[in-house]
C-alpha cells in the first residue's frame, strides 16, 4: 500500500533541491510509519491497515511518545544484537574451552586460537541478529 507514494515521491526527489528535500522528509516519515505499523501488529495482532492508522495518529497527534516509542524501538534492537551476538561468541568460547575434543593439545581437533574462532562466532551471530532484529 505504501509503495506506490514511495514510487511517486522517489521519481520527484531529482526535480529541485527543495522538492527533493521535501520528498526525502516524506520517504522518511513513510518509513517510520511502516516500521510503527509493522510494530503495533506483532504487539495487537491487528491487521496491518488498522495498525496503520493506529500509528499515523500517534505519529500525528502524539509527537513526544512517537519519539519515546522510536527511542524505545532502536533500545529493543540494540538489545537484541547484543544479546544475540554475545551469546554466540559465548557459545563457541565455552564448547572450545570445555570439551576436551577441542581444548587438549593431543587432540585431533584442538583448536589452538578459540578467541579467534569465537570472534568469528559473534561475527556469524551478529549477521542472523540482523536479520532477526530488522524491524
Amino acid at each position: 500500500v505504501l509503495r506506490l507514494p514511495r514510487l511517486l515521491l522517489s521519481r520527484c526527489a531529482p526535480e529541485s533541491r527543495r522538492l527533493g528535500g521535501r520528498c526525502v522528509a516524506v520517504l522518511r516519515r513513510l518509513r517510520s510509519l511502516n516500521q510503527d505499523a509493522y510494530m503495533d501488529v506483532a504487539l495487537t495482532s491487528s491487521g496491518y491497515f488498522k495498525a496503520a492508522s493506529r500509528a499515523w495518529e500517534v505519529q500525528t497527534q502524539h509527537h513526544r511518545a512517537a519519539m519515546v516509542i522510536h527511542f524505545s524501538q532502536s533500545l529493543f534492537v540494540f538489545s537484541g544484537y547484543t544479546v544475540i551476538t554475545t551469546s554466540g561468541a559465548f557459545t563457541a568460547w565455552s564448547i572450545l574451552r570445555g570439551f576436551h575434543v577441542y581444548s587438549r593439545p593431543s587432540s585431533d581437533l584442538y583448536v589452538s586460537h578459540p578467541a579467534f574462532v569465537s570472534g568469528i562466532a559473534g561475527i556469524l551471530s551478529l549477521l542472523i541478529a540482523v536479520t532477526w532484529m530488522i524491524v
